[in-house]
């Protein structure tokens, strides 16, 4: 659970379709939704029943504040860096 919508495939559909999508994340109270695209049908989900201290609390905030920062990062440097070394580890295996 990553804060990330993922495209799925569903239940009895064809290999390659990816007619579902979830998404869930731990930040504070967990939550997330599922999303049948061929339907439209989405169900939301929220964990009730566990309290967090303030201090518990205070560490799931520093915490999402990190993973925000993290994914500020520009993708397009790591994706350049990615396909240099794919391109490497190619000429490696020839």
């Amino acid at each position: 659970m990553d804060g990330v919508a993922h495209r799925v495939p569903l239940q009895n559909t064809q290999p390659g379709n990816l007619d579902g999508a979830y998404l869930g994340f731990m930040e504070g109270v967990p939550a997330g939704f599922v999303l049948n695209h061929k339907t439209g049908e989405k169900i939301t989900w929220k964990a009730t029943g566990h309290v967090l201290s303030k201090e518990q609390k205070s560490e799931l905030k520093a915490e999402a504040i990190q993973r925000q920062a993290a994914h500020c990062i520009d993708p397009s440097v790591n994706l350049k860096a990615k396909g240099r070394n794919a391109g490497r580890e190619l000429s490696l295996e020839k």
